[in-house]
């Protein structure tokens, strides 16, 4: 049986953080994971080994220097086009897909 793409969620907004965008983003990757291998790239947050260690998909937090975190995370997630069969990418904003290196489909929301 073929191994399913695995779908990277590339965000600044999510859960533990309080939000309506940390809302959507969080009911995308929780609803995909149900059929999907999923993947979430979010910004560092204050408390979020509680929260992750509670989700059935994978979370990669990035902290740091506001201007060096979008490059590291940047950075991660290219690496992870490369080394995973990845199907797409959904970003909560232009800004989150600007750095990334691939052809793969993108879906950007606007909000």
């Amino acid at each position: 049986m073929a191994k399913k793409p695995m779908y990277l969620i590339i965000t600044k907004s999510f859960p533990p953080e309080i939000g309506g965008m940390q809302n959507v983003m969080w009911g995308l990757a929780n609803e995909l994971s149900k059929n999907y291998m999923i993947k979430v790239f979010a910004d560092h947050y204050e408390d979020h080994k509680s929260f992750d260690e509670k989700v059935s998909f994978s979370i990669e937090r990035v902290g740091g220097i506001k201007l060096l975190r979008k490059y590291r995370k940047a950075q991660l997630i290219n690496e992870s086009i490369k080394e995973n069969k990845i199907g797409g990418l959904i970003a909560d904003h232009w800004k989150s897909l600007e750095l990334i290196k691939t052809n793969k489909k993108k879906i950007c929301l606007i909000h």
